[in-house]
């Protein structure tokens, strides 16, 4: 198998089981709040999503999560 071929494995195989990364990596950030003592409850922390931008002549098809405690405030450019 070329590189190529493995890089295109690589990012089908993430692409079909995304739903399922994401699901076990958020029990898995719970799990680690539940044991420091933090809260678990809805609106104790948010899971936040970056979309990916595109620049002239590269294209990113990267996503970016990140998780911030309580519910952020995300400002309307379009208000």
């Amino acid at each position: 198998m070329n590189f190529e071929d493995a890089i295109e494995k690589a990012v089908n195989e993430i692409k079909s089981n995304h739903d399922k990364i994401i699901n076990d990596w958020c029990k898995a950030y719970m799990a680690q709040r539940y044991k420091e003592g933090k809260s678990i409850e809805p609106g104790s922390f948010t899971l936040c999503e970056q979309v990916p931008t595109f620049h002239i002549g590269k294209d990113c098809m990267v996503k970016r999560y990140w998780f911030e405690d309580g519910t952020p405030e995300f400002s309307n450019k379009n208000e």
